[in-house]
């Protein structure tokens, strides 16, 4: 009888809670802090009660938009991005995390079949799990330059060089970005940049 008592207590039960993020799309609409219409991030965070660290029983969960343009960022009503994206869209928020390198990955593939939306969708969900990913902005950047929302792009840029200043790559894209919007005082200041990094254009 002990030794059964003994046994009990050497097994442990380990249960807790864990939260899973997962971008469910892009919207337009008006930001309410810059004013302006962009394109915003739908990101849904859903935390699970976990045993032996496997997520089973949803608790809670909740939704952001982040703002392109500015970066802002916002709580918004489940019911609202709910009614936003279909269920094929927003997908299983316990399905298997994907890392950041695959997730880099699968943005550059559909970056090269011309499906620019999905990935800036891959780029977002990177920085939601690494925000200080440069690589990350700069690989969004170059995307939404491609869909022709420079100002936006010009954004994603900024922020790629400040986590990554000695990268010439991000003046580069910066000036081209500029350029295609007249600024070009501006693009030949990011060129300038870039040249003193060894840019040879």
């Amino acid at each position: 009888m002990i030794f059964i008592y003994a046994s009990m207590l050497s097994v442990s039960i380990i249960f807790g809670s864990r939260s899973t993020n997962r971008v469910m799309g892009q919207k337009v609409y008006t930001c309410s802090r810059c004013r302006r219409p962009s394109h915003h991030a739908i990101v849904r965070s859903q935390r699970w009660f976990t045993l032996y660290f496997i997520p089973l029983i949803p608790t809670s969960k909740s939704t952001i938009s982040r703002c392109n343009l500015c970066g802002y960022q916002e709580q918004i009503s489940n019911e609202q991005a709910d009614s936003w994206f279909s269920p094929s869209q927003i997908g299983s928020a316990a399905a298997p995390q994907k890392t950041s390198e695959q997730l880099m990955d699968e943005g550059t593939i559909h970056h090269r079949a011309g499906r620019y939306m999905e990935a800036i969708a891959a780029y977002d969900q990177v920085l939601q799990y690494v925000p200080n990913h440069a690589a990350a902005y700069y690989s969004k950047g170059n995307a939404l330059s491609s869909l022709g929302r420079y100002q936006e792009a010009i954004v994603a840029y900024d922020r790629a060089i400040q986590l990554a200043p000695g990268v010439q790559d991000g003046y580069i894209a910066k000036g081209k970005a500029l350029e295609s919007l007249g600024r070009t005082v501006e693009a030949q200041r990011a060129y300038e940049m870039a040249r003193q990094l060894g840019y040879r254009g």
